[in-house]
């Protein structure tokens, strides 16, 4: 439209005042909600941005949130789903987790290995009640509820990474460190792990086998192997004199 006013063809942009009506306002400052709502690390900056994290974690945070922190990263589930994982749904047995009522399935099942595990014990034991991983520490009020789904965003600022990093942007460091490491975990794989739907035949298969059950659990001892690593002394599971 601007070349076509430039070329003499139109009078005017018609476009031009687009964002004056009421529902494209709100769209555009829905946009720039999400923007804010789902920063992450950049793509240059992954290994050493984790690696700050975690040490900065380990002088200025408990141990509540520290672990929160951690599963996030395993885990890779939204901060609404973190604090609602229930005692009932690790089987360590089996090494799987289940998560109900996600934003994308009634019920989603994660891949354990030993590290997610040990650190979902960690939790129970420090930060759990009857019912809950992360209990709510308001006992009085909440009598078995579940931590806030805030907890790790008020962390996070505490720590200065307002404007750095959200709870949310954690699966989009993922989905970043992902994408540049397709050998390592494809594409179907990282929206699997994600609770993405991906499309056609492979949607099918997807569904058939619990949401790619099996090929998560490859990505997922891929991804908790990196995290192992780049984490190392940082990580709660190193420090056994930490109490909640």
């Amino acid at each position: 439209c601007n070349f076509a006013v430039a070329a003499g063809i139109i009078s005017n942009n018609p476009l031009s005042t687009i964002k004056d009506l009421p529902q494209v306002r709100k769209a555009f400052k829905e946009s720039e909600k999400n923007q804010t709502h789902r920063c992450c690390f950049p793509c240059d900056r992954i290994d050493s941005s984790i690696k700050r994290l975690f040490k900065d974690y380990q002088l200025f945070e408990n141990m509540r949130c520290r672990v929160l922190l951690e599963l996030s990263f395993h885990l890779l589930l939204r901060p609404g789903e973190m604090v609602k994982i229930t005692k009932l749904g690790c089987d360590y047995a089996k090494k799987e987790l289940m998560v109900e009522h996600t934003k994308t399935f009634k019920q989603f099942y994660i891949p354990l290995n030993d590290t997610i595990a040990a650190l979902l014990k960690s939790a129970e034991l420090h930060c759990g009640n009857e019912i809950y991983i992360f209990g709510s520490p308001q006992h009085k009020k909440k009598i078995n509820g579940h931590l806030s789904s805030q907890v790790m965003n008020a962390s996070l600022k505490r720590c200065g990474y307002k404007g750095i990093l959200h709870a949310h942007g954690i699966r989009g460091t993922f989905s970043t460190w992902a994408s540049m490491h397709p050998s390592k975990i494809d594409y179907i794989s990282k929206e699997a792990m994600l609770q993405h739907l991906v499309s056609g035949k492979v949607e099918r298969a997807y569904r058939h086998d619990r949401h790619f059950f099996a090929y998560r659990k490859k990505s997922h001892r891929v991804w908790s192997d990196y995290l192992v690593k780049t984490i190392g002394d940082h990580s709660v599971l190193r420090d056994p004199n930490l109490t909640c």
